[in-house]
């Protein structure tokens, strides 16, 4: 799922604050065991090509 030519890309997205994540980062959600909403999160930045 999480495939890019671009590897910074992704790990910046996993990094950064997301404002539809209430301006938390996904890895932190991640970490929290939020997986399910990181991953829809993820998907439609996957479908939309906007890592």
């Amino acid at each position: 799922m999480f495939q890019s030519q671009d590897e910074w890309r992704v790990m910046r997205y996993f990094l950064g604050k997301r404002a539809q994540l209430a301006g938390q980062r996904p890895l932190d959600l991640l970490r929290q065991g939020e997986v399910e909403k990181v991953m829809a999160h993820a998907k439609i930045h996957v479908e939309e090509n906007t890592w």
